[in-house]
């Protein structure tokens, strides 16, 4: 389980990387976009659909590597005044949930790829297609999905390794809450 969890958090650092290469290159087009749209160059062609592609390549490289992280922000106010086996039960269930539905995303963002490739899917102006765009989104919605599955696995492993907890704090801490 280590090395699958090693592997994944290199998977989900080339991601981010991806993300943040996306994010910079997002951030010079709609630069220089705006600064030549009133000039006689009229704007960049096709920066609406880039921009949109490139929105996807930050949002979705990103959320594996704070998944791997564990960085999302929980509702700790709501969270610490319930009872640490609540909490341990929702955690489970809704890491479950959302596993369930990133794996189907990403089923159906691999049936988007056939689309797009047989129904020659491009962009509006330029007419780039846009499959390969989706593998590489297909790819870090996987990738996510994958690193949520991980997440409950280790959750459930530690419940089951450890001992009977005596209190609601012990079983807290075992499981990370």
């Amino acid at each position: 389980m280590k090395n699958a969890l090693k592997f994944m958090e290199k998977l989900n650092t080339i991601s981010c990387y991806i993300a943040m290469v996306a994010l910079f290159v997002l951030m010079f087009l709609t630069t220089i976009d705006t600064m030549t749209r009133k000039t006689t160059i009229g704007g960049i062609t096709d920066s609406m659909d880039f921009t949109e592609r490139l929105m996807l390549f930050i949002i979705f490289g990103g959320l594996a590597i704070v998944q791997s992280k564990k960085g999302h922000i929980r509702m700790d106010m709501l969270v610490k005044n319930m009872p640490k086996v609540i909490n341990y039960v929702m955690e489970v269930l809704m890491g479950l949930a959302s596993t369930a539905i990133m794996f189907l995303l990403s089923y159906g963002m691999f049936l988007k790829i056939f689309n797009d490739r047989t129904g020659k899917a491009a962009t509006q102006l330029l007419h780039i297609p846009t499959w390969p765009f989706t593998i590489i989104v297909t790819i870090m919605v996987l990738l996510y999905a994958v690193t949520l599955l991980f997440h409950v696995i280790q959750i459930i492993i530690r419940e089951q390794d450890a001992p009977a907890a005596n209190s609601d704090d012990e079983m807290g801490e075992r499981i990370g809450i």
